[in-house]
């Protein structure tokens, strides 16, 4: 289990408010090999964002209220064995909303089954709360990539 913290500090433009919001984040591994979690974000509203290949998103980034923010969690084993359970875990930045419908499974690993358990169905529009996919029923081998996703509404 690997299991990371990520901060952000946020300078309103304007006013003398700031925040700074914590985002904790899970990775189980069992009965296998070591893997490798990336989380990136890219603004939808003032970029272009490729899913699958990665490009446009970076691990830092910004957005103003009624932006909406693509979030992509890309894995893979690092060693030589294979993975065979991955359980990710995530949830919605504060300040924002689930767009109905995106957390979702982008490309499961070539000869691995995963599913996005929390929220079912992808997401209601506006969820505020905890994601999670799990990958199982299979093995994931060395060189293979799954990439798991998500958008959020940056509120007004």
């Amino acid at each position: 289990t690997v299991s990371y913290t990520l901060n952000a500090a946020t300078q309103f433009t304007g006013i003398t408010l700031a925040t700074t919001n914590e985002n904790g984040d899970l990775v189980t591994i069992s009965n296998g090999g070591n893997a490798q979690l990336v989380k990136q974000v890219c603004n939808l509203t003032t970029g272009t964002c490729n899913l699958v290949t990665g490009t446009g998103f970076s691990t830092t980034n910004t957005g103003s209220p009624g932006d909406i923010l693509q979030y992509r969690l890309s894995f893979q084993p690092t060693g030589a064995d294979n993975v065979d359970t991955l359980d990710i875990f995530d949830a919605t930045p504060a300040f924002s909303g689930l767009k109905a419908g995106s957390a979702v499974i982008v490309q499961p690993p070539v000869g691995m089954t995963c599913t996005t358990l929390v929220p079912s169905g992808g997401g209601a529009e506006g969820y505020r709360g905890n994601l999670q996919w799990q990958c199982g029923s299979g093995q994931m081998a060395p060189g293979e990539v799954g990439v798991v996703a998500f958008q959020v509404l940056i509120d007004q």
